[in-house]
C-alpha cells in the first residue's frame, strides 16, 4: 500500500510560508503585528511583532493590528488522537472574522493550504465587500522547518484578504494579481 503524500496534509502541521508569499504579504500589510499560528523558527521569516506558538494556542488570545494567518492543518495529535477532528483551519478563519468585526484587527491575510477551506466562509459572518482572495496559478510549495521547500502540494491553495481599507485592497491586488486569479468574496 502506498503511503499518502504528506505535502501540507494533516500528517504534520509544520509547513511554513515561502519567502515570495511573505514578501507580498508584507508589501500589502506593511507591518505584521500578529501571527497567531507560528513558532520562533517561522517568525524569523514572518517578522511579526508578536506571535503565538502551538503550545500557546493563538485561539486563546486577543489579536490586534494587522494579522497574517497560515493555520496549521492539524493539531499534530496534541488535541486529537487519530485523525484530526479539531478543524483548526476553520477555527482560525472564524476567529479572524470575529476579531476583525469586533474592531480588534485592522486587516488580515489568511493563507489557505486547501481551496476546500473556502467552504468555511458559509459558516462565518462577514461582509463580502471586505473579502478578496487569489487562487495562485501554481500550487504553493510550503517550506519545511529545515528551510527546504516541500513538493508541490496535492491541493490548490488560496490567499484571502480581509480589510475595509481601500489602500490595503489596492496593494493586495497589485501584489497578487500576477500571482494568480483574483476574486471578490463568495456570497
Amino acid at each position: 500500500m502506498n503511503k499518502p503524500n504528506p505535502q501540507h496534509s494533516s500528517a504534520t502541521a509544520e509547513w511554513y510560508t515561502p519567502a515570495d508569499v511573505i514578501a507580498r504579504v508584507r508589501n500589502t500589510l506593511g507591518t505584521i503585528h500578529i501571527d497567531p499560528c507560528s513558532s520562533l523558527l517561522a517568525n524569523k521569516a514572518i517578522k511579526a511583532n508578536a506571535f503565538f506558538s502551538a503550545e500557546e494556542n493563538g485561539l486563546d488570545y486577543f489579536w490586534a493590528g494587522n494579522a497574517y494567518i497560515n493555520p496549521p492543518s492539524s493539531c499534530d495529535g496534541a488535541v486529537c488522537e487519530r485523525r484530526c477532528t479539531c478543524k483548526l483551519p476553520f477555527r482560525f478563519m472564524e476567529q479572524m472574522f470575529e476579531q476583525f468585526y469586533e474592531g480588534n484587527l485592522d486587516n488580515a491575510i489568511y493563507l489557505g493550504f486547501n481551496i476546500g477551506q473556502l467552504k468555511y466562509l458559509s459558516k462565518c459572518y462577514y461582509n463580502p465587500d471586505d473579502v478578496r482572495f487569489v487562487i495562485p496559478h501554481r500550487r504553493i510549495r510550503f517550506v519545511r522547518p529545515d528551510g527546504t521547500p516541500g513538493k508541490s502540494p496535492t491541493q490548490e491553495n488560496f490567499i484571502m484578504l480581509l480589510t475595509n481599507d481601500l489602500l490595503i485592497r489596492t496593494r493586495f491586488d497589485e501584489e497578487f494579481s500576477e500571482y494568480g486569479t483574483m476574486f471578490g468574496a463568495l456570497s
